[in-house]
């Protein structure tokens, strides 16, 4: 799974191209979803970082590309697993987050 989001990062930096200085997270967490945490979900940016809460990574993965539920068809079974994520980013930026993701 890592290699997949490696790979999908990398194409992501390929296709919208390098900044000078690429934005990135001083620190990030990432944990699966608690079996016991049900099915609603919930993504939070704010200015101190970004916060995911049992967020199905196919949903993740749409809000990171701005696309619709439609868009994004078939996959492999792990894009169902749900999960937890705190990240402070360096940059202050909000906009950028959606291009670190």
């Amino acid at each position: 799974m890592i290699k997949a989001l490696a790979s999908g990062a990398l194409i992501v930096a390929v296709a919208f191209g390098q900044s000078e200085t690429p934005s990135k997270f001083e620190v990030a967490s990432i944990k699966p979803s608690p079996e016991s945490a049900g099915s609603q979900y919930s993504i939070k940016p704010s200015p101190s970082g970004f916060r995911t809460t049992n967020m199905p990574l196919s949903y993740l993965i749409m809000w990171a590309f701005k696309s619709n539920d439609y868009q994004l068809i078939g996959g492999p079974s792990w894009m169902a697993d749900r999960y937890d994520i705190a990240a402070k980013p360096a940059a202050a930026n909000p906009a950028d987050w959606q291009l670190m993701v």
